[in-house]
């Protein structure tokens, strides 16, 4: 059995370090651009070559992201990019973006490619589909339920699980709430976190606010360490720590537990996470813990409405206060120089403890049941929480820690010293050999002469190298060996050897792009307006084509054509003339031509032609695109292929802001139990006073969507030659208000 490497984030080569040097199986990190994560540090190409060279001596993968949607000007600079990575040996890169995927397959096709969660996989035949396309590895939704992810391992691609970190309200690459409401595009790496921002329920059914908690959309940390045996019982490849915006010490503590639970599995051995280990977890980084929807974890399991930050561990609470001090019981002990938050309800404040006092004096420490004093800065009450966020001793520990690395590498040696001869050193590292000679040939020993021991005690001067002496061999007649000779000779048998596991990739080099056939795409898609349907006497009216999901409208008329669910975990469609697939696993269901749905998330020439490709006749651009990008795309194809695409654009209607598994309206958020009716329809209403209604789909699954948008309102569009329109509504999809 292959067993399941352990992925960690790296935001900078302090993170990198520690997670290697705690048992980390691979890195993935970011370049200073095309990443998910563009607020990290991120590794400039100095730093990614130091990256890759530090990791692959020491048996460690690097996965670069490359995760955005990228538009059409782009995608040179990006392929300059793929290229530099290609040539410094890092392992893989994990791609979002289709136009970007068939551009490194064919040009790299011996360039390992991950897809990434913002691709949207989360079913069996999407991974069918992307391991047809030679795709070595999918990184499933974070709302996949475990029977679905055993379908998925079944396929034999590899697949990536996230384990644990933070988690996203939507499906990823699903949500455009900050794209629109804020021009910053989580599919671009910029994503404002609207989610975690407060948020007032609205019952539409009675017209009036509830009383809930502030943050409506803000779910707790993933942590799936007691569920771990579960996730490797099905064989996943690679359990994954989200963290990339992260101090080291998290990074490191968390791939140390996780080591010692992934180990714990091989070695038949039952783990356990201590209580002390659960309260350094969350001294890193915690909203609340959930095992998630791969557990099925639901509403308040899942949420944390009360707090979007970090709510570290209780310590204490406010007892008194006046003008310059605050003061404060303690439930535990507590240091100068760690990090407190005062959760209020004027507002939450965070402070880190330069000054402690304790009976009037300075103190560098409070012991549990102390009354402690500190300097008041802002408003707080009487009985305020107090809680710990930042462990100063504990941070230094881990620190510590970090610079030590816990699984050298063992090496087989064998000496050969004869008189007359070279001396000459052999070193085996799993399916590495290096041997080395002296330019010098060995004397007869006069008076000491070399031996087992003396050799060793040369041999051995390894604790400056990741490695450590498992077996050591000599071959040795009575010769004198000059210890600056073995010394030297050592040293380059282990430079050899690094420079051999830092090139670990005898690659084939750049190859030529060449697209199947797209020919037959060049004659025109007869296309009328696509509608929206309220009623189904509209069809007796309107000799229209269109495309709903709802089964009963799809019986009704052979006129109306099929609509993908967004979600799909179990891959079902429905035989109609066109289908308008809305995920990627309905390519590998179908048969027949297509046509592509905006949440394919086609913004360039390249993805485009992915498609056409594979049998689509049509394409509808992402909802990000304007009139500008549109053009740059159609323009670039053109210019390669000698014809226009057939393609639309959404023009008119209702977009999904987000899609996701959690009912955001449940009795769990309401301050008064009890008041919430599920039978009635809602909306949330942000800080902007703008209202955004939450409808229910078929699945069961939430909408979040904005209200009627007319998007190229004002604008001259060019309808002949660059777009065809898609008038569409929420409607059509027959989802109700929840």
């Amino acid at each position: 059995m292959k067993k399941v490497e352990l992925l960690a984030p790296a935001g900078n080569m302090e993170a990198l370090i520690a997670a290697v040097n705690n048992g980390a199986d691979a890195i993935y990190l970011g370049g200073l651009a095309f990443g998910a994560r563009a607020f990290a540090n991120n590794f400039n190409h100095e730093n990614l070559i130091e990256a890759v060279n530090f990791c692959h001596i020491r048996n460690v993968c690097v996965y670069v992201t490359m995760n955005t949607l990228l538009y059409e000007n782009e995608l040179k600079k990006a392929m300059d990019e793929v290229d530099f990575l290609y040539k410094i040996n890092v392992d893989a890169i994990i791609v979002q973006d289709l136009g970007l995927f068939t551009l490194i397959r064919k040009h790299y096709p011996d360039f390992e490619i991950h897809c990434s969660t913002q691709m949207h996989i989360h079913n069996k035949e999407a991974a069918l589909f992307m391991k047809s396309k030679g795709a070595n590895r999918v990184v499933l939704a974070r709302e996949t339920p475990l029977e679905i992810i055993k379908d998925v391992v079944s396929t034999g691609i590899d697949v990536e699980i996230f384990s644990y970190g933070a988690l996203c309200m939507s499906y990823s690459g699903q949500c455009l709430m900050s794209s629109i409401l804020q021009g910053r595009s989580g599919n671009r790496g910029v994503c404002a976190q609207h989610c975690r921002l407060p948020y007032k329920l609205f019952d539409e059914t009675n017209s009036e606010y509830i009383e809930t908690f502030k943050y409506l959309l803000s779910p707790k940390d993933l942590n799936m360490l007691d569920d771990i045996n579960k996730l490797l019982d099905l064989n996943v490849s690679s359990l994954k720590i989200e963290g990339r915006m992260k101090r080291s010490e998290y990074v490191g503590l968390t791939v140390k537990i996780f080591r010692k639970a992934i180990d714990a599995y091989y070695n038949n051995e039952k783990f356990k996470l201590t209580d002390e280990e659960l309260n350094q977890l969350k001294l890193m980084f915690n909203r609340g813990f959930t095992s998630g929807k791969t557990f099925k974890q639901n509403d308040d399991k899942f949420m944390n409405p009360e707090r979007p930050n970090h709510i570290g561990l209780p310590i204490g609470k406010v007892v008194n206060f006046n003008k310059k001090y605050i003061d404060i019981k303690l439930d535990k002990d507590i240091n100068q120089g760690d990090g407190i938050r005062i959760l209020s309800d004027f507002d939450d404040h965070g402070l880190i403890l330069n000054k402690i006092y304790f009976k009037g004096k300075l103190v560098n420490k409070g012991f549990k049941g102390n009354i402690i004093s500190i300097e008041k800065r802002e408003k707080v009450n009487i009985n305020d929480k107090v809680v710990l966020t930042t462990d100063s001793i504990l941070n230094e520990k881990i620190r510590l820690e970090n610079n030590i690395f816990h699984k050298r590498i063992p090496l087989k040696i064998h000496v050969s010293a004869k008189v007359n001869n070279p001396l000459k050193i052999y070193v085996i590292e799993n399916t590495h050999s290096i041997e080395v000679v002296s330019d010098e040939v060995l004397e007869q020993a006069k008076t000491a002469s070399a031996n087992y021991n003396s050799i060793f005690q040369q041999i051995d001067k390894l604790k400056d190298t990741p490695y450590f002496i498992d077996k050591l061999s000599v071959d040795i007649e009575n010769v004198f060996i000059p210890i600056k000779l073995i010394n030297d000779l050592r040293r380059k048998a282990i430079e050899q050897l690094n420079i051999k596991k830092i090139n670990k990739y005898n690659r084939i080099n750049k190859q030529e792009y060449i697209l199947e056939n797209i020919e037959n795409k060049k004659t025109s898609f007869i296309l009328s307006e696509i509608n929206s349907i309220k009623q189904f006497e509209q069809l007796k009216n309107k000799n229209i084509k269109l495309f709903s999901n709802d089964l009963n409208v799809l019986n009704y008329s052979m006129k109306v054509n099929y609509l993908s669910n967004v979600v799909n975990e179990n891959s079902t469609i429905i035989d109609r003339e066109y289908i308008i697939a809305s995920e990627l696993g309905v390519l590998n269901c179908l048969n027949k031509s297509f046509i592509a749905g905006y949440n394919l998330n086609v913004t360039n020439s390249y993805a485009l032609a992915f498609l056409l490709e594979n049998n689509c006749d049509l394409v509808i651009y992402s909802l990000e695109l304007d009139s500008v990008k549109i053009k740059m795309i159609e323009e670039a194809f053109y210019k390669r292929f000698n014809f226009y695409p057939n393609t639309a654009t959404f023009i008119y209607g209702k977009r999904d802001l987000m899609i996701t598994k959690q009912k955001v309206a449940y009795k769990g958020v309401s301050k008064k139990p009890g008041m919430i009716d599920l039978s009635h329809s809602f909306s949330l209403e942000n800080d902007k006073k703008q209202k955004f209604p939450l409808i229910q789909d078929s699945k069961g699954f939430t909408h979040i969507i904005e209200n009627d948008c007319f998007k190229y309102e004002g604008e001259v569009l060019t309808s002949n030659v660059f777009y065809r329109f898609i008038y569409e509504d929420n409607a059509l999809k027959q989802i109700r208000r929840i």
